[in-house]
This record gives C-alpha cells, structure tokens and sequence, in this order.
C-alpha cells in the first residue's frame, strides 16, 4: 500500500524533465519486450503455419533480424544509462566528501596502543565436525 502512496506522491510533484526521464528509462525495456514477442510469433509462424501471425517470408526474416537487433540496442541502451547513473553518484559522493570539514587527525603517540594479532594470546583452533 505504502508503494502505491508513494508513486501516487511521485506522480503529483513531478516535473516534465522527471516524465522525460521516466520515459527514457521506460523505452528499451518496452522494446525488449515487443522484440521479444515478434521472436516468439516468428517461431509460431514457422511450427503453426496455419495461425498465420506473418504471411509473406520477406517480412519474416526482416522482422526476426530487427526484433534481435532492437534488444541488442535496448540492453546496450540499459547499460549504458546505468553506467552513466552510476558516474553521476560518483561524483555527487565525491562533491560532498570535498565540502565536508576535514576532521582533525590525532598524532600517533596520543591514541592508546591497539593490541596487534601478534600480541594478542593465542587460542588454539577448534575443528568443527559437521
């Protein structure tokens, strides 16, 4: 429920640079999916002639070729917003960790000793049976 409220919150206070967003996000997973089902009407075609889905053999062939082509594009398309989301976090991140004050670091001799593995006491290992 708090999903619906949520999206319907999204829906009222967005703006047409969000839609546009929204839409380019949207399109190649479309064409993933329309690809997808001329793939499969292609294959019904050829087992079940008499469904007629596709008629002439031209047209069939171009059809398949283009259905492959336009998921290879759309999965290109999806990585290549994903990289570019990615690099924009990136640099956000890094813009905010310059803005940030730096903290003011302690001298060694002012920080208590920390016990290192090799100091500490050694216990000896248990097998566990499984």
């Amino acid at each position: 429920m708090t999903l619906i409220k949520n999206a319907i919150k999204w829906i009222r206070r967005a703006t047409p640079a969000d839609w546009i967003r929204l839409v380019k996000k949207l399109l190649p997973h479309v064409a993933i999916v329309i690809s997808g089902m001329l793939i499969v009407f292609f294959v019904i075609d050829r087992v079940n002639k008499p469904m007629g889905f596709m008629t002439n053999e031209f047209h069939k062939r171009i059809t398949f070729v283009l259905a492959l082509l336009a998921i290879y594009f759309a999965v290109q398309l999806i990585a290549l917003q994903r990289r570019a989301e990615r690099a924009e976090y990136r640099r956000r991140l890094r813009e905010t960790q310059q803005k940030q004050p730096a903290r003011p670091t302690t001298s060694q001799s002012a920080r208590p000793a920390q016990p290192t593995r090799a100091t500490q006491t050694a216990r000896p290992t248990q097998r566990r049976s499984l």
